[in-house]
């Protein structure tokens, strides 16, 4: 007879079966003879009192009332230990035995029937979670990814921001690959569709190669890819080394002599309303963007200290801008005031009516100036 990890190994006659018993005192409740194996009959399990029943060989029923579990017990180094391997009425008594089988070969083998099942159970969970990972990438295509970092981030940006930033993609990259999951897309897939694009348009190119770069590293962060193609095609997309760069060409500037004979033509034309072209006035006088403008409310102007103050939320730069104001810029103000009207479907008190409500201001506020564009009727 031998011992090993706990369990005495009783050899028989040659070609029969090792018959296994337990080497400590068996606590169960059952009758039956020490060291045998597969005490139970599957017509009695239902019969049996509380208490922890053994059929031999480390295979246990614990039974507390109407519950019937079965567990494994085993000593390794001294110390004993138990394997659930299920209920009653999800194990019967045929897979127990199996299952306890299973852990005595793996006590054979110097294994750890626990450590083992816990290692099992660690590999379902990987499996599952990486399937799970597969499906959520494979849902994550690069427009919705795209339209969702754009909805997470449009507060952050200007009106006019974050239409460009869309319509870039909406144009240029979707049709090809927005259907395409974004795990899948490669550097060599974002090359073929943005060194056409750069040669025809070098800056929208460049802008669009940006905007994928920000889109695949959030999506890393988030774990829907692993890679960043968009990054890895910058020097690619820079072009080689002694082409000759594209120079920037700026809008067209007046001569700041003209300035003069230019805002007497505005207040002349028989085109342009007349808070139209206060408001040109205004916006040469302030250095300001149209945008600006066209949004400012009067609850933004000083008149005592002589400021208009644009809000951070209307500015390019997100932060709030203080201009002060020429007793030019004051007087089209005061000239402004006398162009109010009441707008019958608000109530407010406006300048002109304003057609175009990404422009305006706070709803509710009482505007300064009409669209620009209204000049071309």
């Amino acid at each position: 007879m031998t011992r090993k990890d706990g369990i005495e190994l009783k050899h028989t006659a040659p070609g029969r079966p090792i018959e296994e018993t337990a080497a400590r005192k068996d606590a169960s409740n059952s009758p039956a003879r020490r060291g045998a194996l597969h005490v139970f009959r599957a017509d009695e399990l239902r019969k049996l009192e509380d208490g922890n029943h053994s059929d031999g060989g480390g295979l246990i029923l614990q039974v507390k009332g109407d519950s019937r579990r079965w567990y494994f017990r085993y000593t390794v180094a001294g110390k004993t230990s138990y394997v659930a391997i299920g209920g009653l009425s999800d194990r019967s008594l045929a897979d127990a035995r199996k299952r306890a089988a299973e852990y005595r070969n793996l006590l054979a083998d110097n294994k750890d029937p626990k450590a083992e099942q816990e290692r099992r159970a660690a590999g379902e969970r990987e499996k599952e979670h990486a399937a799970s990972v597969r499906a959520q990438r494979d849902q994550a295509t690069l427009e919705t990814v795209a339209r969702a970092y754009h909805t997470a981030h449009l507060a952050d940006w200007t009106t006019k921001h974050g239409a460009q930033w869309l319509t870039s993609l909406e144009n240029h990259v979707f049709p090809k690959l927005g259907a395409r999951p974004l795990a899948d897309i490669k550097p060599a897939d974002l090359l073929d569709l943005l060194l056409p694009l750069r040669a025809d348009m070098p800056e929208t190119g460049t802008r669009v190669r940006e905007r994928l770069d920000v889109i695949f590293a959030d999506a890393i962060v988030r774990g829907l890819c692993e890679q960043n193609p968009a990054a890895a095609i910058g020097k690619a997309m820079r072009g080689k080394r002694g082409e000759r760069k594209r120079r920037r060409k700026h809008h067209a500037a007046m001569p700041y002599a003209a300035v003069p004979a230019f805002v007497r033509t505005l207040h002349t034309s028989q085109r342009l309303g007349v808070s139209v072209a206060l408001a040109f006035e205004f916006l040469i006088l302030t250095a300001a963007r149209t945008a600006e403008v066209l949004g400012a409310t009067w609850g933004e102007i000083d008149e005592k200290r002589r400021t208009w103050t644009i809000p951070g939320e209307r500015m390019k730069g997100a932060e709030t801008h203080t201009v002060y104001l020429a007793d030019r810029a004051l007087s089209i103000l005061k000239e402004a005031r006398k162009l109010r009207y009441v707008d019958p479907a608000t109530g407010d008190l406006r300048l002109e009516r304003v057609s175009d409500p990404e422009t305006a201001g706070p709803k509710g506020a009482e505007v300064l100036a009409m669209p620009a564009r209204e000049a071309t009727s």
